[in-house]
């Protein structure tokens, strides 16, 4: 038990969180876009959150803007201070905007931590 403890002491274990990085889409304020309701000017969109990810243009005349952003975080920990062991987080946020007429006419979030599973991933591939 003393061995164990004074290895402990001497190697220890630490701990390294790096920032988040952009893995795919682009940057925009997910907590402004939660904000965004039905009947807002799509120029006001724009100035809000700035240009769509993609726009995709729907039968009836409207059109899907879509706001995508996919953040990866990695975080180290090193068990006695030698053995590396790495762990990556994926978080993927979608927001869908239905547009017609030039205003939103519906607004949907989807926020997922497996990586792949948002709509706009889908889009992507």
């Amino acid at each position: 038990m003393t061995v164990l403890i004074l290895l402990a002491t001497l190697f220890g274990c630490s701990y390294g969180l790096y920032p988040p990085r952009v893995t795919a889409g682009s940057v925009f304020d997910v907590t402004r876009a939660r904000e965004v309701r039905e009947g807002l000017q799509t120029s006001s969109l724009v100035d809000l959150l700035g240009p769509p990810f993609l726009v995709v243009h729907n039968d009836d005349r409207g059109e899907t803007w879509y706001y995508f952003v996919r953040y990866e975080s990695s975080s180290v920990t090193y068990v006695f201070g030698l053995i590396p062991l790495k762990s990556t987080r994926a978080t993927a946020t979608c927001v869908t905007f239905v547009v017609r007429d030039a205003k939103v006419a519906s607004v949907k979030v989807a926020e997922e931590t497996t990586p792949g599973t948002t709509e706009c991933e889908d889009l992507q591939k």
